[in-house]
């Protein structure tokens, strides 16, 4: 699920959803964009709107992605362990559209990979724990 879980309204359901039609041990990737990503401080702390976020799926009022809410790193971690996942790999991702200065998409690109809370973008992989496989 790629960039994907930011523009839907019930989360839970899609969530609970993939996990019910992955098989046992089955493998759940997901990316997201990181609401508390270093940018979006940054921005945040200049009385800037955060990197991601917009108040009007209508007009452009911040950033207009249409996304209907945002995750941190933890609440991501959290909402999959809830549904029933177990997290086998987190990474802070970049993706490639983001920053056009160099000097900004370099600390982004170093940033991802020593600290992946504060990353622009978040994978998470992740497995199912379920003991039935469907059908039976």
């Amino acid at each position: 699920m790629f960039e994907l879980i930011e523009h839907v309204w019930n989360k839970d359901l899609v969530l609970e959803e993939a996990y019910r039609v992955l098989e046992p041990h089955g493998v759940f990737i997901i990316t997201t964009p990181n609401l508390v990503s270093w940018a979006s401080r940054i921005l945040l702390l200049l009385g800037k709107c955060p990197l991601h976020y917009g108040v009007s799926l209508k007009r452009s009022i911040g950033y207009r992605y249409g996304h209907i809410s945002l995750y941190t790193l933890d609440l991501l971690k959290t909402h999959l362990s809830k549904v029933g996942f177990r997290i086998l790999d987190i990474r802070g991702i970049l993706m490639p559209w983001y920053f056009r200065n160099k000097l900004v998409l370099t600390a982004s690109v170093l940033v991802a990979k020593v600290k992946p809370s504060l990353a622009a973008d978040m994978l998470v992989v992740a497995e199912s724990r379920h003991s039935i496989s469907l059908g039976q």
